[in-house]
């Protein structure tokens, strides 16, 4: 199954790259195409990301980043600030891949807000980082933008014209992805996102904060990193070229004449033959704004040139002029004649680095300093531009790592992990046909990552099997013990069954007070010569099932069958202060069943049937009798025998029920009796009466 996946994923492998040439084909061909209509019609269109955008409509992020950074950095061969824009095109091309999953190429009425998210993107971005990295200002960011719309809106349109041109089966090819387990399906995913919550923050988001977090921390590390460095480069590159100025100021002053110059008038023919040359040194260095020639001494600078003012009054020779706070660290070495390192001032010109060369006599003496003035407007705008550059740069790869990352986590960890936790959630047990698809949907998720993920799936799905193989037993052991129960319910009565098993089944016993019954039947000895045994133990179940309702019906248990006679007992197992009105209930409801029946037997033209009852009331020792190894729960006792004993007196007085004096008087005042005799009873001293 495995190998199915892996030619499956092979081929759509080979059709997302097949997707990205093409891609990247369309980008280069309608730009050219954009270029032309650029150059002869003044057009200002792009058209240079619409391979981006199908790319991540048709293939998801990573094909749509990839193939935006591509034409990037191809363009870059041609334009080097090119590369710069790759923050753009790969934020274009997964804002394109997360609203195509959306649905806002495929609905009409979300292409509109696809086509304004997009010119958004283009405009704002497109009109802001041109005009850093080319150092020039944006022609209008209205302007601009309408443009970008414009051109935003046809290449949608291309884009949704191409993807409504490729079949709906071919399409789903296209989708990037790395399934390691069995591909899951649209209605699968669907599940996942509506039904899987966390208590607290999903672990695809934790992981995009944590790297974006790693990413964003590293990006601003780098690019202050790289900032200080290149800002100190530039510092040393117009340091040193300030001082090529200030060498070649050196090379036109008669080193000499310095004291001469201070003391001449500006209008002085050699004072002015040196001011022209120091002009044209100044013309040809555009970068240095002032050239200036100080006498440093002990009350200031003293001018002996200055380029430096448009006023006439402050360029004076000799004018005492102020340094600027800047200096102040430097004054001394500057007075004893010393040099200084580049000095970054400020000025009513603005923010200058200012560099100091002297002048030397033959005799070595400094004898005044050359100053040249660079604006550190210049720096400060290229450290602007490095500056944008590596951010933009740097989210182009923080962007295309985040992507990356959640790509491999999503079809290595979440999508494995999503998929169990939606197969067990779905899991129930309505029967061994149910429990076998349960499992076997698990075993179809084939979960095939090579590491801990796949670990804890093979573990999960054993345990899921064993467990189902302990539900299968505990389901059959139950069905086993309710047939069990059931049986034993039918040996003895229900009430006797759930007290056996609520209670430690021991040998011994408690004394209760109860009513017994005893019911046999007459003449079954004559009945019995009559019948084949096939038919006796039919027409006992049938009499036995007759009589067996009234007596359960008010609270009494069967204790036994005896041949054709039945004992009974009431207030067993649970005590009931009302056995005897219940036994006596249970008489006239045998008596009414056995009416019924009598009638029916007539009916089939067999032999009516007639019984004997007989019941007495009082203390009996009831519990469970026999060995340790074999039980029966029954009541012993002079009530028992005294029961069995009126039951038998039934003929002699012709009567089908007799009552001992004892369950008379504890039935109710409105049971209405018979008296019917004081009988000796075998193995008692004094009579007993008995009504009915």
């Amino acid at each position: 199954m495995v190998d199915d996946y892996m030619i499956g994923i092979r081929k759509n492998h080979r059709n997302v790259i097949i997707l990205c040439i093409a891609s990247i084909l369309i980008n280069v061909v309608f730009a050219r195409l954009a270029q032309f209509l650029s150059q002869n019609f003044g057009m200002q269109l792009w058209f240079d990301t619409i391979g981006t955008v199908l790319a991540a409509a048709l293939g998801g992020y990573l094909p749509g980043i990839f193939v935006g950074l591509v034409t990037n950095f191809m363009k870059g061969f041609m334009d080097f600030a090119s590369i710069y824009y790759s923050a753009m095109n790969v934020l274009i091309a997964a804002t394109s891949a997360l609203l195509a999953n959306h649905g806002f190429l495929t609905k009409k009425w979300k292409i509109p807000f696809f086509i304004l998210v997009m010119a958004f993107i283009g405009g704002v971005i497109g009109g802001i980082l041109p005009s850093i990295v080319n150092s020039i200002p944006s022609a209008g960011f209205l302007h601009d933008l309408l443009w970008d719309l414009a051109d935003k809106t046809i290449s949608v349109i291309i884009v949704v014209a191409i993807i409504r041109a490729i079949p709906e089966g071919t399409r789903e090819t296209l989708r990037f992805n790395g399934w390691k387990q069995a591909p899951l399906t649209k209605n699968d995913l669907e599940e996942i996102r509506k039904t899987i919550r966390c208590r607290s923050v999903f672990l695809r988001s934790k992981i995009i904060f944590i790297l974006a977090a790693a990413l964003v921390t590293l990006a601003v590390t780098a690019s202050t990193i790289s900032f200080v460095l290149y800002r100190n480069a530039l510092l040393d590159e117009y340091s040193e070229f300030a001082r090529e100025v200030t060498i070649a100021v050196s090379e036109v002053l008669d080193h000499e004449k310095i004291d001469e110059y201070i003391s001449s008038k500006s209008t002085d023919q050699p004072y002015l033959e040196v001011m022209h040359k120091l002009e044209d040194i100044k013309t040809t260095s555009p970068t240095v704004k002032f050239i200036y020639i100080y006498k440093i001494e002990e009350d200031g600078g003293h001018v002996v040139f200055d380029l430096h003012s448009n006023n006439e009054s402050d360029s004076i020779p000799g004018k005492l002029v102020k340094l600027d706070s800047a200096f102040e660290p430097y004054l001394q070495t500057l007075r004893e004649g010393g040099e200084i390192e580049p000095v970054i001032s400020g000025s009513a010109f603005g923010e200058l680095l200012s560099v100091y060369t002297p002048v030397k006599n033959s005799a070595g003496k400094t004898v005044s300093y050359i100053g040249a003035d660079i604006p550190m407007s210049i720096i400060v705008g290229k450290e602007l531009n490095f500056l944008t550059q590596m951010v933009f740069l740097f989210l182009g790869f923080v962007i295309l790592i985040i992507a990356i990352v959640v790509w491999f986590v999503d079809y290595n960890v979440v999508f494995p992990i999503n998929s169990m936790t939606m197969r067990t959630s779905e899991f129930a047990y309505s029967g061994n046909n149910a429990l076998e698809e349960n499992i076997e949907k698990i075993r179809k998720l084939d979960i095939h990552t090579g590491d801990e993920v796949e670990n804890l799936y093979k573990a999960f799905t054993k345990m899921t099997e064993d467990t189902m193989g302990y539900v299968e037993k505990i389901v059959s052991s139950a069905e086993h013990i309710a047939q069990i129960n059931s049986t034993f319910g039918k040996v003895v009565s229900p009430q006797v069954r759930d007290f056996l098993l609520s209670d430690n089944p021991d040998l011994g016993g408690e004394d209760l007070d109860v009513t017994v019954m005893f019911c046999d039947i007459r003449g079954f000895t004559t009945i019995s010569e009559r019948l084949e045994p096939k038919e006796i133990v039919s027409m006992l179940n049938r009499y036995f099932t007759r009589l067996e309702k009234p007596i359960v019906e008010n609270g009494g248990i069967i204790n036994k069958y005896i041949g054709d006679a039945i004992m009974a007992v009431f207030g067993v197992p649970l005590q009931s202060e009302t056995h005897a009105y219940d036994a006596w209930k249970a008489a006239q409801g045998m008596r009414a069943q056995l009416a019924a029946l009598n009638e029916e037997l007539k009916n089939e033209g067999r032999q009516e049937i007639r019984f004997g009852i007989g019941l007495c009331s009082g203390k009996v020792l009831a519990g469970n009798i026999g060995t340790a190894n074999r039980l029966e729960y029954t009541v012993i006792g002079d009530t028992v025998n005294t029961a069995s004993r009126i039951e038998s007196l039934c003929k002699t007085y012709k009567t089908d029920l007799l009552i001992s004096e004892q369950t008379k008087e504890l039935l109710p005042d409105n049971v209405a009796l018979t008296f019917i005799a004081e009988s000796e009873i075998r193995g008692k001293e004094r009579k007993i009466k008995l009504y009915s």
